[in-house]
């Protein structure tokens, strides 16, 4: 098909639009910049120079190693809230969601063969922090790995939060609910 006799839509006795282009009168109206990228003589900094090259790359890799830090150290600092040591006893809490309760397990474990009893008060608390739950577990505690388990009824539990206390020392163990 040819497109050289096609009516454009212009009136009759209208010329039609010519469009010139001259690139040199162009770049030579250009900023200075322009130009040096045409002429060759602008390098642009490349790779990891690039991140220092002018003030606002350096705030923006600033920035963002800032950001890279704190949500690292939110991360590694939260998982710690849920394990602790007591009298060189190790211990671990977790809390899931099954159909409608909620199981929450203390992991106790030592290379120690030092026999003692956990008392453990385990409390379910809600969105405002508030405790809607609490249950008490005692046990003698022989050396060996054992669990503490209990279960709450589900009543939009945030987390669960464990008071344990091992020969009058007290600890305070907390976790999110997986659901």
């Amino acid at each position: 098909m040819k497109f050289n006799n096609l009516n454009e839509g212009y009136s009759e006795g209208e010329e039609k639009y010519h469009f010139f282009y001259n690139r040199e009168e162009r770049i030579k109206n250009a900023p200075k910049i322009v130009q040096d990228y045409y002429d060759g003589k602008l390098n642009p900094e490349r790779g990891f120079k690039a991140l220092f090259s002018n003030r606002a790359n350096r705030f923006v890799l600033i920035s963002l190693v800032v950001i890279v830090v704190l949500s690292w150290s939110y991360v590694g600092l939260r998982s710690l809230d849920n394990k602790d040591k007591i009298n060189g006893i190790n211990f671990e809490l977790d809390a899931f969601l099954y159909e409608d309760d909620i199981f929450a397990n203390i992991k106790i474990s030592s290379k120690k063969k030092k026999p003692c009893i956990i008392y453990a008060n385990f409390f379910a608390l809600d969105q405002n922090d508030q405790i809607v739950s609490d249950q008490e577990v005692v046990e003698n505690y022989e050396g060996k790995e054992i669990y503490l388990r209990t279960k709450f009824t589900d009543y939009d539990i945030k987390e669960v939060r464990v008071l344990i206390n091992v020969e009058n020392e007290k600890k305070e163990l907390t976790t999110d609910i997986k659901r």
